[in-house]
């Protein structure tokens, strides 16, 4: 006992001598109290159930993977027009704005945009959009009075000729449709109040309107909890409890929130106040995100950390407890980002040409193979290069 308190003391480097001296020193290490002081010193967060030792090492090489930077770097330029969302999945990217494109993909050792298999022209602008097993959906705004979303099924042959079509519209919102988010049973919506819809064998039906009385920059839901931030500053939480939903508020901002991620316990906000926020429902604690210097419109989450994209031309990697690791420079005003597993997509405006542009990172392994060009089809792509991660400012 006596060498194992002594062991919870030292910082990590030593303890691995530690481990080395004999098999009864390794057994003191192998202590969890040992990895439970670690697991605080490297600001981890909520301590997990477990093999603490197995854990740590884990969630140690996942954070150091990410904080050394990219590895590999593909840079697209592409008229996307204005993006303002992006949702990413091993096998797709959406992007939606003032133009609103499904992409597959794919994401190995390697990534390749392999073709545009849906569009949206400027007749229809899309603010947000959610990707969900084989399905993607989209916001759209056809006319006034005519505002819902659209489903699109990604379950089609690499080597079909025609666009996808769209199917399923839904009813009319009555208003401008922000945001949308889909889970297996159903999916939620954002105009300027929440809508919950269910599936009923092949449609979508309206089952509860949520009031709010501001624009809904951006939704969230598991089927029994439902969560978004509005422009009045706040995050709406809906909980389902004795057949009928309970409102609170998780958090509040000084301006506008603008993005929303949610990963069980925690809840990210972006906001036009330069922060974002975590908040951990389990504890009931909040982290404020202080660094970027402009308006934050995006944020993501995986549970490890969480990534900032703000218009002041930084992407930021943070800590669940709110410490900085990596900061991107970019040379674009970033207004989306979304990551799976080690790719993160990062979306906005060049500074200079005011044109839309993709970043798709890898945080891979330095050997994985670089793509330096792909054939985008009706995109229409200008260049396509991976580069080096010094030439993005890590």
């Amino acid at each position: 006992d006596l060498i194992i308190g002594i062991l919870s003391f030292l910082d990590l480097p030593h303890v691995q001598q530690c481990a080395l001296l004999s098999r009864q020193w390794h057994g003191c290490v192998s202590a969890d109290c040992v990895w439970v002081q670690l697991w605080h010193s490297f600001m981890f967060g909520q301590l997990p159930a477990g093999a603490i030792r197995q854990q740590f090492r884990d969630r140690y090489h996942l954070e150091r993977t990410w904080r050394t930077g990219p590895t590999r770097q593909y840079k697209y330029f592409m008229p996307l027009g204005h993006p303002r969302h992006l949702s990413l999945s091993p096998t797709h990217l959406a992007v939606s704005g003032s133009k609103f494109r499904l992409m597959a993909l794919h994401t190995g050792v390697s990534c390749i945009l392999k073709r545009v298999f849906a569009s949206l022209g400027y007749s229809a602008l899309s603010w947000g959009c959610h990707i969900n097993a084989n399905y993607v959906f989209c916001t759209n705004t056809l006319r006034p009075g005519m505002d819902g979303f659209m489903v699109w099924n990604t379950d089609i042959s690499e080597d079909q000729e025609t666009d996808l079509a769209p199917f399923l519209p839904s009813p009319p919102h009555g208003d401008i449709v922000w945001s949308v988010f889909s889970w297996a049973g159903g999916v939620v919506s954002g105009a300027s109040d929440v809508f919950v819809w269910r599936w009923q064998e092949d449609a979508l039906v309206l089952q509860h309107k949520l009031e709010v009385g501001s624009i809904v920059s951006s939704v969230w839901s598991d089927g029994e909890d439902v969560l978004c931030g509005a422009y009045d500053g706040c995050v709406h939480q809906w909980q389902w409890q004795g057949g009928m939903y309970h409102k609170t508020i998780v958090c509040t901002h000084t301006a506008e929130v603008r993005s929303l991620a949610v990963h069980p316990p925690y809840i990210v906000s972006a906001s036009n106040d330069c922060t974002a926020r975590i908040h951990n429902t389990h504890t009931t604690t909040a982290a404020i995100l202080i660094g970027h210097t402009s308006a934050v419109l995006s944020c993501t989450t995986d549970g490890v950390k969480v990534i900032t994209g703000s218009l002041d031309c930084t992407v930021r990697v943070w800590s669940m407890m709110g410490v900085c690791h990596v900061c991107l420079s970019t040379d674009l005003s970033v207004f989306a980002v979304a990551m799976c597993g080690r790719w993160l997509a990062i979306a906005g405006e060049d500074r200079l040409e005011q044109e839309g542009l993709l970043y798709l990172l890898d945080f891979g392994p330095q050997e994985c193979i670089v793509v330096k060009s792909s054939n985008w089809g009706p995109l229409g792509d200008r260049h396509c290069q991976a580069r080096c991660p010094t030439d993005f400012g890590v």
